[in-house]
């Protein structure tokens, strides 16, 4: 499937993908975060993040995806693992995507 630079969450509502901090899951529906406002998609998460590029996005536990130009640090050494975006919101990694966050941020 082709990837889009934009979200459509309404007829009227468009959102670039470049200004999406994260996106999380909400059951059928996912929650779409910009720096100052939030946005309700009536499709999953798993059906946006087919459309996305995935080299912009970094899925970091089941439910949440983060756009890498906004993380501010990514701590994987710690107990704890944690990335923290430029907003100041902290979201824990899943122990099991660890590896792969490693090797994603790495490249």
């Amino acid at each position: 499937m082709k990837t889009v630079n934009q979200l459509n969450i309404t007829s009227k509502v468009v959102v670039p993908t470049n200004s999406i901090l994260y996106l999380q899951s909400a059951s059928n529906y996912t929650l779409v975060f910009t720096y100052d406002k939030e946005f309700l998609f009536s499709k999953t998460l798993k059906i946006i993040q087919s459309r996305i590029s995935n080299e912009k996005f970094l899925k970091i536990r089941r439910g949440l995806v983060v756009n890498k130009l906004y993380i501010s640090s990514i701590n994987l050494n710690s107990s704890c693992p944690f990335v923290e975006l430029i907003n100041g919101r902290i979201f824990p990694i899943s122990r099991r995507l660890q590896v792969e966050i490693k090797n994603k941020i790495a490249v």
